[in-house]
């Protein structure tokens, strides 16, 4: 990982933090310097970067892909559950995704891994097992 991308994860996520600048000037901000110093490769591990950053400081971001919009105690329960294991969180942010591909069941991206309990994901690995048992 460069220094250069690792301090500018950090800066991106302490102004997030902070409050400093409103969420679509840092966007546009961050964009610009991505652009300009031609950095797009390296975007998806700068959001990444910050993200885990952000969750060292308490904030804990997920992606939430489910195949159809969840119910308020279905996403309350989810929340609870993420709560229990990232208990040194101050706030969770999920992000909800529909995506009809997945079936059912859904699929959570943290910083660090990701989840999946999708019916598209249970298929797959029946899938896989079926094929390695008839070679």
């Amino acid at each position: 990982m460069s220094a250069d991308r690792l301090k500018l994860s950090k800066t991106i996520a302490k102004k997030s933090l902070d409050g400093s600048i409103n969420s679509r000037r840092l966007s546009m901000a961050v964009a610009e310097y991505v652009l300009s110093n031609n950095l797009i490769d390296d975007l998806e591990s700068i959001i990444r970067d910050v993200s885990v950053y952000r969750l060292a400081e308490g904030v804990l971001d997920v992606k939430l892909y489910s195949a159809f919009p969840l119910d308020k105690n279905s996403l309350t329960g989810i929340k609870a559950l993420i709560k229990s294991h990232f208990p040194e969180t101050n706030k969770i942010i999920i992000d909800e995704i529909t995506d009809k591909s997945l079936v059912g069941g859904v699929k959570i991206e943290f910083p660090t891994h990701v989840l999946d309990l999708s019916v598209k994901n249970k298929l797959n690995q029946l899938i896989r097992f079926t094929s390695k048992e008839r070679i």
